[in-house]
Protein backbone atom coordinates (compact mmCIF):
# COMPACT_ATOMS: atom_id res chain seq x y z
CA UNK A 1 0.00 0.00 0.00
CA UNK A 2 1.06 3.36 -0.73
CA UNK A 3 2.10 6.00 2.45
CA UNK A 4 2.29 9.35 2.11
CA UNK A 5 5.97 9.15 3.02
CA UNK A 6 6.81 7.57 -0.54
CA UNK A 7 6.14 11.48 -2.02
CA UNK A 8 8.99 12.57 0.04
CA UNK A 9 12.22 11.64 -2.26
CA UNK A 10 16.04 12.49 -0.66
CA UNK A 11 18.63 12.20 -3.14
CA UNK A 12 22.66 12.19 -2.11
CA UNK A 13 25.28 13.75 -2.82
CA UNK A 14 24.27 17.47 -5.05
CA UNK A 15 26.86 19.11 -3.66
CA UNK A 16 30.43 18.81 -2.89
CA UNK A 17 31.44 19.39 0.66
CA UNK A 18 33.68 22.84 -0.49
CA UNK A 19 30.34 23.71 -2.46
CA UNK A 20 28.17 23.39 0.57
CA UNK A 21 30.64 25.34 2.97
CA UNK A 22 31.17 27.99 0.17
CA UNK A 23 27.20 28.70 -0.21
CA UNK A 24 27.11 28.94 3.61
CA UNK A 25 29.97 31.90 3.46
CA UNK A 26 27.14 34.22 1.58
CA UNK A 27 24.87 34.10 4.56
CA UNK A 28 26.99 37.48 5.97
CA UNK A 29 26.88 39.01 2.51
CA UNK A 30 23.01 39.88 2.53
CA UNK A 31 20.44 41.38 5.59
CA UNK A 32 18.70 38.90 6.68
CA UNK A 33 14.77 38.06 8.12
CA UNK A 34 12.13 36.39 9.65
CA UNK A 35 9.12 34.78 7.39
CA UNK A 36 5.41 33.80 8.67
CA UNK A 37 3.07 31.44 7.98
CA UNK A 38 -0.06 29.64 9.27
CA UNK A 39 0.58 27.43 12.04
CA UNK A 40 -1.05 23.80 11.26
CA UNK A 41 -3.04 22.91 14.63
CA UNK A 42 -3.94 26.38 15.64
CA UNK A 43 -4.22 28.06 12.32
CA UNK A 44 -2.80 31.29 13.35
CA UNK A 45 -0.15 33.26 11.75
CA UNK A 46 3.39 32.95 13.30
CA UNK A 47 6.41 34.11 12.76
CA UNK A 48 9.21 30.87 12.25
CA UNK A 49 12.29 31.38 14.82
CA UNK A 50 15.15 31.02 11.69
CA UNK A 51 17.09 33.74 9.84
CA UNK A 52 16.90 34.01 6.02
CA UNK A 53 18.57 35.21 3.63
CA UNK A 54 17.92 34.98 -0.39
CA UNK A 55 20.70 34.62 -2.78
CA UNK A 56 21.13 36.53 -5.86
CA UNK A 57 20.97 35.62 -9.25
CA UNK A 58 23.61 35.07 -11.58
CA UNK A 59 26.20 34.61 -8.63
CA UNK A 60 28.23 31.14 -7.72
CA UNK A 61 26.62 30.42 -5.03
CA UNK A 62 22.90 30.71 -6.99
CA UNK A 63 23.93 28.95 -9.58
CA UNK A 64 25.21 26.37 -7.67
CA UNK A 65 22.13 25.89 -5.85
CA UNK A 66 20.27 26.31 -9.20
CA UNK A 67 21.96 23.64 -10.19
CA UNK A 68 21.66 21.03 -7.67
CA UNK A 69 17.80 21.99 -7.46
CA UNK A 70 17.20 20.88 -10.85
CA UNK A 71 19.02 17.88 -10.54
CA UNK A 72 17.16 16.97 -7.94
CA UNK A 73 14.04 17.75 -9.88
CA UNK A 74 14.78 14.91 -12.40
CA UNK A 75 15.89 12.67 -9.70
CA UNK A 76 12.70 13.10 -8.38
CA UNK A 77 11.02 12.46 -11.84
CA UNK A 78 12.56 9.33 -12.30
CA UNK A 79 11.59 8.17 -8.61
CA UNK A 80 7.95 9.27 -9.40
CA UNK A 81 8.17 6.51 -12.83
CA UNK A 82 9.59 3.96 -10.95
CA UNK A 83 6.66 4.80 -8.35
CA UNK A 84 4.12 4.48 -10.85
CA UNK A 85 1.09 6.14 -8.96
CA UNK A 86 0.14 9.04 -10.50
CA UNK A 87 0.34 11.31 -13.11
CA UNK A 88 3.75 12.32 -13.43
CA UNK A 89 4.19 14.60 -16.37
CA UNK A 90 0.92 16.98 -14.94
CA UNK A 91 3.61 16.81 -11.09
CA UNK A 92 6.76 17.50 -12.97
CA UNK A 93 5.46 20.34 -15.42
CA UNK A 94 4.33 22.08 -12.11
CA UNK A 95 7.47 22.25 -10.53
CA UNK A 96 9.01 24.38 -13.41
CA UNK A 97 10.01 27.37 -11.35
CA UNK A 98 12.00 28.07 -7.90
CA UNK A 99 10.18 31.01 -6.01
CA UNK A 100 13.38 31.97 -4.57
CA UNK A 101 16.82 30.69 -2.96
CA UNK A 102 16.33 31.26 1.00
CA UNK A 103 19.43 30.51 3.05
CA UNK A 104 18.61 29.69 6.17
CA UNK A 105 20.62 29.21 9.38
CA UNK A 106 18.97 27.46 12.33
CA UNK A 107 21.04 28.77 15.58
CA UNK A 108 20.42 26.97 19.13
CA UNK A 109 16.44 27.00 19.54
CA UNK A 110 15.47 27.96 16.43
CA UNK A 111 13.02 26.44 14.70
CA UNK A 112 10.12 26.20 12.08
CA UNK A 113 6.37 25.78 13.20
CA UNK A 114 4.49 23.14 11.58
CA UNK A 115 2.96 24.19 8.36
CA UNK A 116 2.09 23.83 4.44
CA UNK A 117 3.71 25.31 1.64
CA UNK A 118 0.61 25.15 -0.40
CA UNK A 119 -0.35 28.24 -2.61
CA UNK A 120 -2.02 28.97 -5.92
CA UNK A 121 0.69 28.39 -7.72
CA UNK A 122 3.04 26.37 -5.77
CA UNK A 123 3.25 22.26 -5.97
CA UNK A 124 6.42 21.49 -4.35
CA UNK A 125 9.24 22.09 -1.88
CA UNK A 126 13.03 21.55 -2.40
CA UNK A 127 15.74 21.96 0.37
CA UNK A 128 19.34 21.42 -0.03
CA UNK A 129 21.18 20.34 3.40
CA UNK A 130 24.47 22.11 4.22
CA UNK A 131 26.08 21.07 7.08
CA UNK A 132 26.04 17.95 9.54
CA UNK A 133 27.90 18.83 13.71
CA UNK A 134 24.24 20.00 14.78
CA UNK A 135 21.70 18.06 17.18
CA UNK A 136 18.15 18.68 17.23
CA UNK A 137 16.66 20.00 13.49
CA UNK A 138 15.03 17.05 12.28
CA UNK A 139 12.23 17.35 9.96
CA UNK A 140 8.79 16.74 11.44
CA UNK A 141 6.06 15.55 8.60
CA UNK A 142 2.65 15.11 9.65
CA UNK A 143 2.85 17.01 12.83
CA UNK A 144 5.74 14.48 14.00
CA UNK A 145 4.44 11.39 13.05
CA UNK A 146 7.46 10.88 10.66
CA UNK A 147 10.88 12.51 11.06
CA UNK A 148 13.86 12.86 8.62
CA UNK A 149 17.23 13.68 9.73
CA UNK A 150 19.07 15.16 6.26
CA UNK A 151 22.75 14.81 5.58
CA UNK A 152 25.16 17.27 4.31
CA UNK A 153 25.06 17.25 0.40
CA UNK A 154 21.67 15.73 0.12
CA UNK A 155 18.86 17.37 -1.52
CA UNK A 156 15.15 16.67 -0.42
CA UNK A 157 11.60 16.66 -2.21
CA UNK A 158 8.29 16.72 -1.65
CA UNK A 159 4.44 17.87 -3.20
CA UNK A 160 3.06 21.12 -1.09
CA UNK A 161 -0.33 20.32 -0.46
CA UNK A 162 -2.61 21.02 2.42
CA UNK A 163 -1.87 17.07 3.78
CA UNK A 164 2.24 17.90 3.80
CA UNK A 165 2.05 19.37 6.86
CA UNK A 166 5.91 19.69 8.36
CA UNK A 167 8.20 21.81 9.84
CA UNK A 168 12.22 21.99 12.08
CA UNK A 169 12.49 20.89 15.31
CA UNK A 170 14.79 23.25 17.40
CA UNK A 171 18.15 22.93 16.94
CA UNK A 172 19.32 21.61 20.77
CA UNK A 173 23.61 22.03 19.96
CA UNK A 174 25.36 24.54 17.04
CA UNK A 175 23.53 25.21 14.37
CA UNK A 176 21.86 24.26 10.92
CA UNK A 177 22.27 25.01 7.57
CA UNK A 178 19.92 24.80 4.74
CA UNK A 179 18.54 26.38 1.24
CA UNK A 180 14.81 26.09 0.41
CA UNK A 181 12.68 26.94 -2.27
CA UNK A 182 9.40 26.29 -3.22
CA UNK A 183 8.64 25.00 -6.52
CA UNK A 184 5.61 25.51 -9.02
CA UNK A 185 3.98 28.00 -11.99
CA UNK A 186 5.95 30.95 -12.85
CA UNK A 187 3.83 33.10 -11.55
CA UNK A 188 4.94 31.62 -7.81
CA UNK A 189 8.11 33.63 -8.53
CA UNK A 190 8.58 36.13 -6.12
CA UNK A 191 7.57 39.41 -8.40
CA UNK A 192 10.63 41.35 -7.61
CA UNK A 193 13.05 38.43 -8.23
CA UNK A 194 10.89 38.83 -11.89
CA UNK A 195 10.93 42.68 -12.43
CA UNK A 196 14.94 42.65 -11.55
CA UNK A 197 15.92 39.04 -12.92
CA UNK A 198 13.35 38.02 -15.25
CA UNK A 199 12.07 34.22 -15.50
CA UNK A 200 14.67 32.33 -16.75
CA UNK A 201 16.95 32.34 -13.49
CA UNK A 202 14.39 30.66 -11.52
CA UNK A 203 13.43 28.04 -14.29
CA UNK A 204 14.55 24.23 -14.05
CA UNK A 205 15.37 22.58 -17.53
CA UNK A 206 14.37 19.01 -16.10
CA UNK A 207 10.86 20.04 -16.46
CA UNK A 208 10.93 20.93 -19.95
CA UNK A 209 10.60 17.19 -21.91
CA UNK A 210 7.33 17.12 -19.41
CA UNK A 211 5.68 20.52 -20.14
CA UNK A 212 6.09 20.43 -23.90
CA UNK A 213 4.74 17.21 -23.92
CA UNK A 214 1.83 18.37 -22.30
CA UNK A 215 1.55 21.71 -24.24
CA UNK A 216 2.41 19.37 -27.32
CA UNK A 217 -0.77 17.01 -26.65
CA UNK A 218 -3.09 20.15 -25.66
CA UNK A 219 -2.42 21.96 -29.15
CA UNK A 220 -2.66 18.74 -31.22
CA UNK A 221 -6.64 18.67 -28.89
CA UNK A 222 -7.25 21.89 -29.86
CA UNK A 223 -6.59 21.65 -33.51
CA UNK A 224 -8.88 18.68 -33.57
CA UNK A 225 -11.70 20.52 -31.91
CA UNK A 226 -11.30 23.64 -34.42
CA UNK A 227 -9.83 26.17 -31.73
CA UNK A 228 -7.70 28.59 -33.94
CA UNK A 229 -4.19 28.85 -32.06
Amino acid sequence: MINLKDFIFTFDDLLTDEECDFITNEFSKSSSYKEHCFESNSSEVRYSTVDVTSLIPNTEAFNLVHNATNHLIHEYSQYLKKLDIMWVDGMISNLAYSHNYRLMKYSEGQSIHDHVDKDLFIFGSATLALNEGFEGGHFRFFKGKHKIRTKKRQGMIFPAENYFVHGVEPITKDVRWSVNSFLGREQCVVPLNLKNYGADFWFHVATRPYTEKLNMQMSGFNTREGISE
